[in-house]
């Protein structure tokens, strides 16, 4: 007679059940595999669409048409289904990753970069920007397993930098960006005050020392700052005054120039081709005529500079002179100037009298 035997194994939910027909003296075979699907083959294989436990039976016909049955169960286990979200991140952030695998108890996360973890839903830090694979191996308690593979970006981070000259009160600093890998700037300049322009300018409203930050951004919007202090200096106010002289005379330059907290050296130019470095000096022209005079004044702290300019004038010298002529006992006199370069006269006629204009006639008294 014939005798029906198999054997199989249990299968995690989406393998194929293999059946390995071990039936003697058998003919023919018809196979029951308990969710209302048959097969007459050999030795079959089976898809079961749910998971579940499900009782299969093997019927064997001999020759002689007797019939023989075998029995036994075998289970569709439940299998992980693995899967995970994660987000780009720049370099040196940490990387999140979001477990959503269904129907697991156990974990194995490799990051791409031969580090690995058994958290559920870890959070890693790489070592360098660049693109890395991520595979996710999920467990059950049924010995099933499941595999989900991602990716993950991590973008670098640009280098800031920047450089500035020491500044003077009044005047603009201008900094300079030395930033690599950065598409958008934005400065804090130590006084209330921002900027998102690549390398400005800018204007502080008085001396002191200021904390400037640069923070450099990527596309990605990956950051990086560099800070330094930025000192600006006092500058003078320059004022000076000067006397208004007469060929020949000298003209006296009264210095007003002030600052705060430093000491000033001084630079005239007297428009003559002429020069002075001290404080208030006095000068003689060697001709008469307009004269344009510059002080420049430096301050002790960071050499910070002004100047001013002035006409000064220069009056011609007149030279006075006259002619007259002998008259009779009793007649006026009559006097002719002929001075030079004079805008006003003053006559004394020697007997303790005097006049005044351009030409004068004077009787004197026969004594």
């Amino acid at each position: 007679p014939g005798t029906a035997d198999f054997t199989t194994k249990d299968v995690c939910f989406g393998e194929d059940v293999q059946f390995t027909n071990n039936s003697l003296n058998a003919v023919s075979y018809s196979w029951d595999f308990g969710d209302n699907t048959s097969s007459t083959i050999n030795g079959p294989t089976h898809f079961y669409r749910v998971i579940g436990k499900y009782t299969v039976k093997l019927h064997v016909t001999d020759g002689n048409g007797c019939v023989n049955t075998m029995t036994k169960q075998v289970e569709v286990k439940v299998k992980p289904f693995a899967d995970f979200t994660t987000d780009n991140r720049c370099d040196g952030k940490a990387v999140p990753f979001v477990n959503g695998t269904l129907y697991a108890d156990s974990y194995l996360w490799h990051f791409g970069d031969a580090t690995t973890s058994t958290t559920k839903n870890p959070s890693h830090i790489y070592p360098a920007d660049g693109s890395y694979n991520v595979t996710l191996y999920a467990d059950n308690n049924n010995g099933c397993k499941d595999t989900f593979y991602g990716a993950v970006d991590v973008y670098p981070l640009p280098d800031a930098g920047f450089t500035a000259n020491d500044g003077c009160d009044g005047h603009a600093v201008n900094f300079t960006n030395t930033s690599t890998g950065a598409s958008t700037y934005n400065w804090t300049f130590g006084d209330m005050t921002t900027s998102t322009a690549t390398s400005p300018a800018h204007t502080y409203p008085a001396a002191g020392t200021y904390p400037v930050t640069l923070t450099a951004s990527t596309i990605h919007g990956c950051e990086h700052t560099a800070s330094a202090n930025v000192t600006v200096n006092p500058s003078p106010v320059v004022g000076f005054t000067a006397s208004t002289a007469c060929h020949g005379e000298a003209t006296v330059f009264t210095n007003s120039s002030t600052i705060n907290g430093a000491t000033l050296t001084y630079s005239w130019d007297f428009g003559d081709g002429n020069s002075s470095t001290a404080t208030s000096p006095s000068h003689t022209y060697a001709a008469a005529g307009k004269y344009t005079v510059t002080l420049t004044a430096t301050g002790s702290a960071g050499n910070c500079s002004e100047m001013m300019s002035k006409t000064v004038v220069v009056n011609e010298t007149p030279t006075a002179g006259f002619s007259t002529s002998n008259v009779c006992d009793g007649s006026a006199v009559s006097f002719t100037n002929s001075s030079t370069g004079a805008t006003a006269y003053s006559w004394d006629f020697g007997d303790g009298t005097v006049a005044e204009g351009l030409t004068v006639t004077k009787s004197f008294d026969n004594g």
